[in-house]
């Protein structure tokens, strides 16, 4: 204290949980405008299956008859999509099926504000960080 005396040692426990995260980081995400078509043999997009898709960074997301999306009604490999827009600030890469039943992947880049239209299905997009 002011006086120059001092007490005995003070302690105190200070409990943390196991994971618990110490200045949260932020989570950064791709995001893809996606423009689809009804219907395999259509050539232009339906106006009402547009949608946003938010990919975390350093992830893959996969679209197939699995993925969750209101818009999805058909099984098969993926979604009959027509224009593709990152309008997110990170680098996208796509890979799709350019026909049915010819086995083979194609891969695509899509930069930041870039659009692409498909004439395939889309398979799978990769986030990166």
């Amino acid at each position: 204290n002011a006086h120059g005396q001092t007490s005995g040692i003070a302690s105190d426990k200070i409990r943390m949980r196991a994971g618990a995260d110490i200045g949260a980081r932020r989570v950064e995400y791709c995001r893809l405008e996606i423009h689809r078509a009804n219907n395999a043999l259509a050539s232009e997009p339906d106006p009402a299956l547009r949608e946003v898709v938010q990919i975390p960074a350093g992830t893959e997301k996969r679209f197939n008859s699995l993925w969750p999306s209101p818009n999805e009604k058909r099984l098969g490999y993926g979604m009959h999509v027509r224009r593709l827009r990152n309008v997110g600030s990170r680098f996208i890469r796509g890979s799709s099926t350019p026909g049915a039943g010819t086995g083979k992947i194609e891969l695509f880049d899509l930069a930041p504000g870039e659009s692409r239209n498909v004439w395939f299905d889309l398979y799978g997009v990769i986030c990166y960080p």
